[in-house]
C-alpha cells in the first residue's frame, strides 16, 4: 500500500484498495489500522464461512467491481481471471515456496513480476488513452486463454470429482514410475 501511494501516476496513487483476507486468516487484520494509506478498506475483518451465501455474494462482488486483483498465491486469483479481471502478483522471497513454477511471460495468468515497478508501468500504460483499450483487450484475451486451459466439468463431460480422481491417479502413477 505504501508503494502504491508513492506513485506519481494519480490513477495508481489515489486508487481505492480493498483488502480481502483469507477466510481463515483474518486475525492479523482484525484490528489493523490502515488509515494512513487513504482510501483502504479491510473486509471482512473476522473469520467467516466462505460457503455461506452472503460470503459468496460479497466475494463475487468484490472481484467483479474491482479494476484489478492483486494476490500472492490464492484461488481468488483464478476466480478473478474467470471473471475476466486483470490479475497481478508479486514474486516475493517470503512466499517463494508457494510461488515457484509460476510463469512470468505475458501469456499467463496471473501477471507476475519481481517488483511493483513492473506492474506500475503496465497499469500506467493501461490508463493512458487509446492504448488503454488495446491493453485491456490483450489482457482479456490472455486471461481467456488461461481460463480455457482450466479443467471445466462441462467441457470434459464429467463432474469435478471425477476430473480430480483422474488427475490424482495420473500423479500417483507418475510418482510410482519416477515420471513427472
Amino acid at each position: 500500500m505504501a508503494t502504491l501511494r508513492r506513485q506519481r501516476n494519480p490513477v495508481l496513487r489515489d486508487s481505492a484498495i480493498l483488502v480481502r483476507p483469507h477466510p481463515f486468516n483474518c486475525d492479523a487484520w482484525e484490528r489493523a489500522d490502515v488509515s494512513e494509506f487513504g482510501p483502504v478498506a479491510v473486509w471482512p475483518r473476522q473469520r467467516y464461512t466462505p460457503a455461506a451465501e452472503s460470503s459468496r455474494t460479497s466475494f463475487f462482488d468484490s472481484l467483479y467491481y474491482s479494476a484489478a486483483v492483486v494476490g500472492i498465491n490464492t484461488s481468488a486469483m483464478i476466480e478473478a481471471a474467470i471473471l475476466g479481471m486483470p490479475v497481478l502478483s508479486l514474486m516475493t522471497g517470503d512466499f517463494a515456496g508457494t510461488q515457484e513454477g509460476r510463469c512470468t511471460s505475458d501469456t499467463c495468468c496471473p501477471k507476475t513480476a519481481g517488483s511493483f515497478a513492473w506492474h506500475d508501468a503496465r497499469r500506467a500504460r493501461r490508463a493512458a488513452g487509446r492504448r488503454a483499450a488495446r491493453s485491456r483487450d490483450v489482457t482479456r484475451a490472455q486471461t481467456l486463454r488461461f481460463v480455457r486451459q482450466l479443467p471445466a466439468p462441462a467441457r470434459h463431460g464429467s463432474p469435478v470429482h471425477a476430473i480430480l480422481v483422474e488427475v490424482f491417479e495420473r500423479v500417483a502413477a507418475a510418482g510410482a514410475t519416477g515420471g513427472a
